[in-house]
Parts: C-alpha cells; structure tokens; sequence
C-alpha cells in the first residue's frame, strides 16, 4: 500500500478550502474543477493530507457523521483487489471497483465494521 488519507466530503467544496486555508494556514492544491469551481482538492497540513470532495462530485449528499472516508491508495492492481474482496463480505458496496476516467481503479465501500473506504489504484503511465 502506498498512502492512507482522510477523505472529507463536503456540500461547498469551495467554501471549506476557503475556510480551513483561514483558520488552519495549510496549502491548497485543487485537483478538479467544474464550471470554475474546487470539486476535489488537496488540503496540505506539513506532512498530512486531507482530501476534500464536493458532494456533487461524488453523487451522494453529505450526512452528517457520515462524510468522511479513509481514502487507501495501492501500489499494484492485486493489492487492491484483494482488499476490496475482503472489504466487501459483509460490508456495503457503494461504487464497484471499476476503471474510472482518471486512469485509475476506483471502489467506494463500507466494511463490515462501519468503516467507510475509498480504495484506489493509478495505472502506471
């Protein structure tokens, strides 16, 4: 496995960089953007990351309590087809683990204990 981040999702993506770039002094780097505006960023506190998402990006409302995930990024494709084998009995799959448009492996699951993942893997390029 390469890196483990938390990954929040917020309704105003815009807004909460904004905000935590006032009150935290962090470094933002936005990766995506529509219509102009942050859909999913980088939120940059000396050696840690927190990934923030727009709930539009991601398709599903924010609940509170329930926007945040533990975003899991693999070295290899085996790795995260393990994982998400695993994850998956007995947990919630939101999204499959499928090939998105970003070059990337992609599945968005719930285990077993309640613990929300983001599993990803970036083809080599």
């Amino acid at each position: 496995m390469k890196t483990v981040n938390p990954l929040v999702i917020v309704d105003h993506c815009e807004d909460a960089l904004k905000f935590y770039h006032e009150v935290l002094k962090g470094e933002v780097k936005v990766l995506n953007k529509n219509d102009g505006k942050a859909t999913f960023a980088h939120f940059l506190l000396d050696h840690s990351i927190i990934q923030i998402s727009d709930s539009a990006a991601v398709g599903y409302p924010v609940t509170p309590g329930g926007n945040h995930r533990i975003y899991l990024q693999f070295d290899n494709e085996e790795e995260i087809k393990t994982v998400y084998e695993a994850f998956k009995t007995g947990g919630k799959v939101d999204s499959e683990l499928q090939k998105t448009f970003f070059g990337a492996l992609l599945a968005v699951l719930t285990d077993k204990f309640g613990v929300n993942w983001n599993l990803v893997y970036f083809f080599a390029k």
